[in-house]
């Protein structure tokens, strides 16, 4: 009688359930696997035969078939060898059934050792959704596990230690016991105090931060584009536990888990490919832009990037989120994260500098800065020019600044502010969802990601602001989504200040970093 055992594997950053089914019968020796497996998995044969052999039992001289439902599913990576070879121990009499409420995965090494997996916390995660009682999963992926489950989890070394276990009844065995930990703080890449100068792209990056708003920093080289964005990881607050868990199943999905509460941080090379950025290839993985979920995306030297790949970018700006459709799959991935720029304002880098001639025409310097297509600058909300540093503030030996911890301070107060303020809004007697991907959440919303209704709902502007705003389109000749831009970026400046209306000086600040071209 076959022997059924329950395993699962990563489709994308979502974990999907897989039957391993064991057969062992009589006929010639034989390893036959069916069910749309890869390479990985099809190799498995070979590293479960030689890790039977080596934990000291005996490999079966029989037919053997496994089946991996369902059988349209794709399956990839080593993560059936454990229950693969518990399932042939279990058909040969050495060890007891495996429990139905049991779920196995595991890839195993030629010694016997389970190795690490990808996907950890997203197999957890299934598991525990789908009802299941008991967890066996390799010990080296202990430091995943962060979060509490109502699992009981049994972290295993080697194939005889996960034989042992069904030696006996888990039920009556007790799991691993740990404590759900979190490292508040990563490491600091880049320093507020330690930038000179720069009083403009200081203010702008703590806008940005406080409101979650998307930023491009131009100037010529050695202003501190790239300091200042890479600064803003570091003043950013800490992720909450809701978003925490789900940056860590992304970077479990891809093999590389988050181990503290800072925004991720990605900072793609221009070369990347389309799949690499937005997610897909023949089997779906997320791209960057997924694995900057509720972080950082920055792009440095943007108009090196090729424009197609730049256009890719502009739906998830705006809903948060990417779906992906191919041939043999559609996949939806998150995509909620700030994009943050940095850019030469001409080829050689040097139009607008205060100390070095540019050498570039008119229309070079138009052509290099076309790769920036309208409604790509439409959607970035801070747009600012820096200028080249003073003598004295690059050879102050006691130049002092705010540090990181100083200005974060500030941004987790305006956060605060928004989060509260934004928490919903009343619709015809009904609480209107705050959650951009149309759950029901007790968690607010930043000012970034306000509707229009929204911000006229919690934040209205007086008669004054409006006469304003009307004067700022028709110098500017701003769009529909830039207006709302700037009313979004007007409101964080107020938080920023703790004042509850927004003024004629948080609107005028605001459209100061609305610019058509950089030229």
């Amino acid at each position: 009688m076959p022997i059924a055992i329950n395993s699962g594997t990563v489709f994308g950053i979502e974990a999907v359930p897989v039957g391993v089914e064991v057969d062992i019968n009589r006929g010639l020796p034989a390893f036959v696997m069916v069910g749309l497996a890869n390479q990985a998995v099809r190799e498995s044969r070979e590293r479960v035969r030689s890790a039977l052999i080596n934990s000291g039992f005996k490999y079966p001289t029989k037919r053997i078939t496994i089946n991996l439902a369902p059988a349209d599913l794709k399956k990839e990576g080593p993560q059936f060898d454990l229950p693969i070879a518990l399932g042939i121990l279990a058909g040969d009499g050495v060890i007891n059934e495996i429990p139905g409420d049991t779920y196995i995965i595991g890839e195993l090494a030629l010694n016997g050792e389970v190795q690490a997996i990808r996907g950890l916390m997203p197999l957890l995660e299934l598991a525990e959704r789908s009802g299941f009682k008991n967890f066996v999963f390799p010990a080296a992926c202990k430091n995943e596990v962060k979060f509490k489950s109502r699992l009981k989890l049994f972290p295993v070394n080697d194939l005889f230690e996960a034989a042992e276990l069904f030696q006996e009844d888990l039920n009556r065995l007790a799991g691993w016991e740990f404590k759900e930990r979190f490292e508040d703080e990563g490491l600091i890449d880049v320093e507020l105090a330690d930038i000179r100068g720069q009083k403009a792209g200081r203010r702008a990056v703590e806008i940005a931060a406080a409101g979650r708003h998307n930023l491009i920093l131009s100037g010529p080289p050695g202003t501190g584009k790239t300091l200042l964005a890479r600064s803003i990881q570091g003043i950013l607050p800490p992720l909450e536990r809701g978003e925490l868990k789900k940056v860590a199943a992304i970077g479990s999905a891809v093999g590389s888990p988050k181990v503290d509460r800072m925004a991720p941080w990605r900072a793609p090379h221009h070369s990347i490919s389309r799949a690499g950025l937005v997610g897909g290839g023949s089997y779906p993985a997320p791209g960057e832009i997924t694995l900057a979920h509720q972080g950082i995306l920055f792009l440095d030297e943007l108009p090196e990037f090729r424009r197609d790949m730049l256009e890719l970018l502009r739906q998830p700006m705006e809903a948060g989120s990417i779906s992906i459709s191919r041939r043999d799959y559609k996949v939806d991935f998150p995509a909620d994260f700030m994009l943050v720029a940095a850019m030469n304002p001409c080829p050689c880098g040097y139009n607008g500098s205060s100390w070095q001639e540019c050498s570039c025409s008119r229309s070079m310097i138009e052509r290099y800065q076309a790769k920036l297509s309208g409604p790509l600058l439409d959607r970035i909300d801070i747009q600012l020019e820096l200028v080249d540093l003073k003598p004295d503030e690059m050879i102050t030996a006691k130049y002092r600044a705010e540090s990181s911890a100083e200005v974060r301070k500030r941004v987790i107060a305006a956060r605060e502010i928004q989060l509260v303020r934004n928490k919903g809004w009343m619709n015809g007697g009904k609480i209107v969802d705050s959650n951009r991907n149309g759950v029901i959440s007790n968690k607010g919303k930043l000012n970034s990601e306000l509707s229009r209704k929204e911000l006229e709902e919690v934040s209205p502007l007086g008669q004054a602001e409006r006469r304003f705003l009307k004067e700022a389109i028709l110098g500017l000749k701003l769009s529909a989504r830039a207006v709302d831009k700037i009313y979004r970026l007007a409101r964080t400046i107020a938080d920023l200040a703790g004042i509850e209306t927004i003024g004629i000086d948080e609107l005028s600040e605001a459209s100061l970093y609305r610019r058509k071209k950089f030229i």
